[in-house]
């Protein structure tokens, strides 16, 4: 029953930063408790607001035939976590209301669950902050838009984009966006394009306009090559064209072009040294697999 520890804040990123291997803060703890809100189907929970709802739980239900625990007279922790709740003007009627269950026993079940959706700090606001730090980050007019205008996009566009495509589709995409890829540039280091391109570097924004890439578009998605570096690299990163109706059969192909390219680089880096001839045979039969 005790609280998180000062410290849990660097524990969680450190144990994030292995488990979502990559650049550092590349998907830092604020944005992986927004995660549904990008179009997976869960997130990353609030340890202090679920610690804090475990206790709420047991302050209301252990002991119920009895009237509930007396937690004042011996459960400190207990306590703390009731004066908590009330402070927010959160007391058991109010959080019984919230659940939406009209019986005793419904309520008991979900009482948990909604006491961490009432305390737990806004994932919206935290996923704003960090897509606003990220594009900050990658230059605001990189893709020809404010970073306002990008975060928006991204959030109209990856929750319909991840219902129509496969998980591994839509987590390539999303490291895309994030800037989570192992390239050269990357790293603030200097490496050819892997497939070849005479002057082309190895970062994402290369490979969104990387001629061997809109070859592998126009052959197997029917993808024209965008007329401009800005709307290539876009959508590149599914941020064009706006989500609509009418532009979900393009934003799926790109989406799938977009983790080709990905799942192809990450497949050179691990096979050491390979020609660019091979890194383009491998890209083309990673279009077919997509396709």
């Amino acid at each position: 029953m005790d609280a998180p520890p000062a410290s849990w804040p660097r524990l969680e990123a450190a144990a994030l930063q292995s488990l979502c291997r990559g650049p550092s803060r590349w998907a830092p703890p604020s944005a992986l408790h927004g995660l549904p809100l990008m179009g997976f189907p869960a997130g990353l929970p609030d340890l202090p607001s679920v610690a804090l709802a475990a206790k709420a739980r047991v302050c209301q239900w252990e002991a119920a035939a009895e009237g509930g625990l007396r937690v004042e007279a011996f459960v400190l922790q207990l306590e703390a976590a009731r004066v908590h709740f009330e402070e927010r003007n959160l007391r058991p009627r109010q959080i019984a209301a919230a659940t939406g269950a009209a019986d005793v026993a419904a309520q008991k079940r979900v009482w948990q669950r909604t006491c961490v959706r009432l305390i737990a700090p806004s994932a919206a606001e935290g996923l704003r902050n960090f897509l606003h730090w990220r594009f900050t980050q990658r230059c605001s007019g990189l893709c020809g838009m404010t970073v306002q205008e990008m975060a928006d996009r991204a959030l109209a566009t990856y929750p319909a984009v991840s219902r129509a495509v496969p998980p591994r589709v839509f987590a390539a995409c999303l490291r895309s966006l994030w800037n989570g890829w192992i390239t050269a540039r990357r790293f603030q280091g200097h490496a050819a394009c892997v497939f070849g391109c005479a002057g082309g570097e190895d970062s994402i924004e290369h490979y969104s306009e990387c001629r061997w890439v809109a070859a592998a578009a126009a052959t197997h998605f029917g993808l024209a090559r965008p007329a401009t570096r800005h709307s290539r690299l876009a959508r590149f990163v599914l941020l064009e064209p706006a989500w609509s109706a009418a532009a979900a059969g393009e934003l799926q192909r790109r989406a799938r072009l977009t983790c080709s390219v990905y799942l192809t680089h990450c497949w050179t880096r691990h096979a050491g040294a390979c020609p660019p001839e091979a890194c383009r045979s491998a890209l083309r039969q990673k279009a077919r697999e997509l396709s």
